[in-house]
């Protein structure tokens, strides 16, 4: 199961889009019909040749490319009508979802116009659609190859984060991680995203107010992909089962996002690690952040009361325990197991020298919890401490 902040971003799920491909076509049009308005002076014999002139005076490269190319493979468009019938052709099918009719026309497109504007959004639909159907190879060689010819394109962050995306979806947690990792350079590249987690946009010199808040709305936009790139790069080792990658990437994120909303699993999450490493002290201090913190998930608060309390038990240290499991006390929803296991621990421990106090945890015990296990003990331990005369409390 994906996580819930791998995929998303602002609450809107991220597609590639077709329209940058249109985009691109478009604007090849509208410089095709300026040539031909001034080649429509000139003698008649060129009207055959008007759309090559245009391109070749656009591209100057790609004419010679075109006619040095082997002619041995299928033919491939030579003329922007043709292309601009195969971004329609790429609509149609995204439309129908015929993904892997969409891989065939991008790789048409990319083969004929390789030094086109379209190429580079055609690239990132034939690496969706090679994800849509499963082709493994196609997807992870196209990655590598728009990385190659578009390392600074404003699409990569969002190519990389489909595919983090869907290597994790997979399982395949390692190369998530790694791919996570390109992303959070790409976000990070010429200093954005450097400094404090609010640090405000490069300054710059804007013509307008308009020019100056779509830097601001840009900043925010590579913020926010920082944001889920290192969380889930982090979790993505973990889950790979990297410990100390896991680890150092929780770190960074906690140092670059402190008041991040996910803070508090990362801090759940990075105490679980250094507990498993004898590191229980520091662990502790993790725990105890998010149990104390009422804006953290009651899942996550739940669970750390229980696990550092289990930890000073083991360490043999009862009176701290004893402290962190009275913390449950407090806690929601009431019939959380980890709440309840946390107030059962506390009960017992108490037992002795503060029987009423075990008392009164054993009925809430009996009142609130829907394990049988657990209610069994608890009603046969208020029957002892109220010597044998109490009625079993009424059902909630």
């Amino acid at each position: 199961m994906a996580h819930p902040l791998l995929g998303t971003l602002g609450g809107v799920a991220l597609e590639f889009h077709t329209v940058r491909l249109k985009s691109a076509t478009d604007v090849a049009e509208r410089a095709r019909d300026r040539w031909r308005e001034s080649w429509r002076l000139r003698a008649l014999l060129l009207a055959g040749v008007l759309v090559a002139g245009a391109w070749a005076a656009s591209h100057p490269g790609a004419l010679v490319e075109w006619a040095t190319r082997p002619r041995a493979t299928a033919a491939v468009p030579d003329s922007t009508e043709a292309l601009g019938d195969l971004v329609r052709q790429v609509e149609e099918a995204s439309a129908a979802g015929q993904h892997a009719e969409v891989a065939r026309l991008c790789a048409t497109i990319v083969e004929g116009y390789p030094d086109h504007p379209v190429a580079e959004p055609a690239r990132v639909r034939y690496l969706q659609a090679s994800m849509e159907i499963g082709d493994v190879r196609a997807a992870e060689e196209a990655l590598v190859d728009f990385c190659r010819r578009h390392p600074d394109s404003p699409l990569l962050p969002e190519v990389l984060l489909h595919v983090a995306t869907w290597q994790y979806e997979r399982g395949k947690y390692g190369a998530a991680a790694q791919t996570w990792t390109d992303l959070i350079a790409a976000t990070t590249r010429n200093g954005i995203g450097e400094g404090s987690e609010d640090a405000a946009a490069r300054p710059v010199i804007v013509r307008s107010l308009s020019l100056w808040r779509k830097i601001q709305r840009e900043e925010r936009s590579r913020t926010e992909l920082e944001r889920l790139a290192r969380f889930n790069q982090a979790l993505s080792w973990q889950l790979a089962g990297d410990g100390e990658s896991a680890l150092r990437a929780y770190d960074r994120f906690l140092a670059r996002f402190p008041e991040d909303g996910h803070a508090p699993e990362a801090r759940f999450r990075l105490a679980n690690l250094l507990l498993e490493r004898d590191f229980a002290d520091e662990a502790l201090d993790f725990y105890r952040t998010v149990y104390e913190d009422p804006n953290a998930d009651p899942e996550f608060r739940c669970e750390s009361v229980y696990r550092a309390g289990r930890s000073q038990e083991q360490r043999r240290r009862t009176e701290a325990a004893v402290e962190i499991y009275g913390h449950a006390l407090d806690l929601v929803p009431p019939d959380h197991p980890m709440r309840l296991a946390s107030l059962t621990q506390l009960a017992q421990l108490v037992e002795q020298r503060e029987p009423g106090r075990a008392l009164a945890i054993y009925r809430e015990l009996a009142n609130t919890s829907s394990e049988p296990a657990v209610r069994a003990v608890a009603l046969q331990r208020l029957r002892i401490l109220e010597g044998g005369s109490s009625e079993p409390p009424a059902q909630p």
